[in-house]
């Protein structure tokens, strides 16, 4: 969106929810207006760094801008596959001078902002996006595994946002790896390196914690028992999805920074 449209000015903007796994109409169509404004304005000079970032052999057929080339790059914009759609905006910026290449991806973060698309632009890549709460629990929970002694959770909780990520998104493994953290931070506060969450939250957790609090422990190893691919189902469990392992990462954030806190403290 341009910083000075009338709906940045007022103010307004969308409230619905961010797109992912997916390239929508306005997102391959306004790359059109990204190209035109870094000074690729006519259909020619468009298909050109089109066909060489998605390695696309130029329809040699095709000799006059309007209506030959101009149909061609709609339909090299409208028949990607959304990944490789995503591919492709990553290697534009390999035709593009330094100069260019900023413009380039402020303009397609304001473009991703604009249409609701959950990515954007970040040190070349494009990687996955989520709202500002999700970012606060990840922050939550990397602030609460400080220190070489929770090295190990820190990284699973790290390869869990990665997982969740990751194009196309691996929401099993993002399951997986935000219950490992949790497992492994109990396993250090109460040394017991190979004991389950469920062993630890029956039988370690201190008598006056509350029932419901365990109930949160428990109810995040069986999500990730119970889903497909992420512990133990592998056949007739849940099947992951983005909700799923975003409210994984979500539960696992805010139990890190419970265990810590409050387990810890009360095991010193």
């Amino acid at each position: 969106m341009e910083q000075n449209s009338f709906s940045v000015r007022e103010g307004l903007r969308s409230e619905s929810s961010l797109i992912y796994d997916e390239a929508p109409g306005a997102l391959r169509y306004g790359l059109r207006e990204v190209l035109h404004v870094l000074g690729y304005q006519t259909p020619t000079a468009q298909r050109l760094i089109l066909c060489k970032s998605l390695r696309v052999i130029p329809d040699r057929s095709n000799w006059t801008d309007y209506p030959n080339i101009e149909d061609e790059v709609v339909y090299l914009l409208e028949t990607e596959p959304w990944h490789k759609f995503f591919d492709a905006l990553e290697r534009i910026r390999q035709f593009l001078s330094e100069e260019e290449a900023v413009v380039y991806y402020e303009r397609m973060n304001a473009l991703f902002a604009d249409e609701r698309v959950g990515y954007r632009f970040e040190s070349g890549n494009i990687v996955r996006v989520g709202t500002e709460e999700f970012h606060d629990a990840v922050r939550v929970a990397q602030h609460a595994l400080t220190g070489e002694r929770f090295a190990e959770p820190r990284r699973q909780f790290e390869r869990a946002c990665e997982f969740r990520n990751a194009l196309p998104a691996d929401w099993s493994n993002a399951i997986k790896e935000a219950v490992n953290s949790v497992e492994a931070v109990l396993q250090i506060i109460y040394e017991r390196p190979s004991a389950t969450l469920t062993s630890i939250a029956s039988n370690d957790f201190p008598a006056e914690l509350p029932g419901n609090i365990k109930k949160l422990f428990l109810s995040l190893y069986g999500q990730g028992s119970g889903t497909v691919g992420a512990r133990h189902a592998s056949i007739g469990g849940n099947e992951p999805s983005g909700p799923r392992a975003e409210l994984a990462i979500h539960m696992a954030a805010a139990l890190h920074a419970f265990a810590v806190s409050e387990l810890d403290a009360k095991d010193s």
